[in-house]
């Protein structure tokens, strides 16, 4: 499925209410675990990452340096994921930690918007010179 654009479907705002479920479980402070819905948020964000991991390696070819910073981010995005779960998995998930994740996630989403979203599906396929 694309979007309108001949993007990929952007659910960032799926993973915006996610993150928000999150950092909710930690405000409440009920006692409860809130490792089942990191695991849901980082089950959301992988599937995003791997939808626009194949239209990013077909965008190389148009913008090999723009491609090439957007699949690195993803990577990077990917091993702070691991690393948040491996707390997740110890009870030591901090409200801090995901919250630095979320910017850290906003800051790759306004690169992705800026650098890919916007062109147009011709210019998406248009090598430049």
């Amino acid at each position: 499925m694309t979007a309108k654009n001949g993007a990929p479907p952007i659910d960032h705002t799926l993973i915006d209410r996610a993150f928000r479920e999150l950092i909710d479980a930690f405000r409440v402070d009920d006692g409860g675990d809130p490792s089942a819905l990191y695991d849901a948020l980082a089950k959301r964000i992988r599937a995003h990452l791997h939808a626009e991991d194949a239209a990013f390696a077909r965008f190389a070819f148009v913008d090999a340096e723009e491609a090439t910073a957007l699949l690195a981010e993803h990577r990077a995005i990917e091993a702070t994921m691991d690393t948040l779960a491996a707390k997740a998995a110890r009870g030591a998930l901090r409200l801090r930690d995901v919250y630095d994740f979320k910017i850290r996630f906003a800051l790759h989403e306004a690169r992705e918007e800026t650098g890919y979203y916007r062109r147009t599906p011709e210019e998406r396929a248009r090598p430049t010179a």
